[in-house]
């Protein structure tokens, strides 16, 4: 899971949410707020601006519109970082969309976490009349941060996502929490990734071989593109930062630095 570009709405669009959002902050009551959130969102649909927050949200996905949690399925769905249910302050909030697969957006759903001023954990996702406690997100917010700062992919083994070496106590619980809660390691995507791998390796000697032969840049663009298009980044992104450590990428990469760069 990599971190997303930002890309800015148009000012008309920004008016447009800020109006929705003023409509229900005005509210006295949580439960008030919450309700008027949810009926609010379920009429955006229909709404013009809809059509500018999706199609903005096309241009910053990974790959060719790839789920920005799973990376794997087609972005279809307009996912809530901090859900609707919960936190109805940010409903039309444009830092708090995201563009995930319906797969993903059904297995996050309202979950929610935490950290208190202790340091521990706390699930906020069941419901109350009153707003969750304020704190730190556990999940690992890809519209901020970057998921490979905190997770791994086992290149050399299964093709799961596990904590970085070396990371701090609270950061490797964000780790495990964003890849379980998220279900990251399913096992249709650890056969995928697994693919990924082996294509981005055709790819890359592809590319060896057409640059020694004399190809044109427009042939060499077309192959770089196949890996910078395709499914799962996170794979590719890997393959450069583990590259020393597998016996049958180093010599590629050795033969083609350059491709440390795409």
């Amino acid at each position: 899971m990599i971190r997303v570009p930002h890309r800015s709405l148009p000012r008309q669009t920004v008016n447009a949410l800020k109006k929705e959002q003023d409509a229900i902050d005005k509210l006295l009551t949580y439960p008030e707020r919450i309700a008027k959130a949810k009926s609010s969102w379920s009429n955006i649909s229909r709404r013009k601006m809809f059509d500018m927050i999706k199609g903005t949200l096309r241009e910053m996905c990974p790959g060719i519109q790839r789920c920005m949690y799973c990376e794997d399925s087609g972005a279809n769905d307009i996912e809530h970082f901090k859900p609707i249910a919960l936190y109805p302050e940010v409903t039309f909030v444009w830092e708090n969309y995201l563009y995930a697969c319906s797969g993903c957006n059904r297995i996050k759903g309202d979950r929610f976490a935490i950290f208190d001023v202790a340091g521990q954990v706390i699930d906020v996702t069941r419901k109350t009349d009153e707003p969750p406690q304020p704190g730190k997100s556990v999940f690992i917010n890809p519209r901020e941060e970057d998921g490979m700062n905190f997770l791994e992919l086992q290149l050399l083994s299964n093709f799961e996502f596990e904590p970085m070496p070396g990371l701090s106590a609270s950061d490797k619980e964000r780790a495990k929490y964003t890849r379980d809660k998220l279900g990251l390691n399913r096992d249709m995507l650890l056969r995928a990734r697994h693919n990924i791998y082996k294509g981005n390796r055709v790819f890359l000697k592809a590319y060896i071989d057409a640059r020694d032969n004399g190809a044109s840049n427009d042939e060499l663009q077309r192959i770089i593109s196949l890996i910078q298009a395709n499914r799962h980044p996170t794979v590719w992104l890997e393959m450069q930062r583990q590259q020393q450590r597998i016996a049958e990428l180093q010599p590629l990469f050795d033969a083609a630095p350059e491709a440390l760069t795409w």
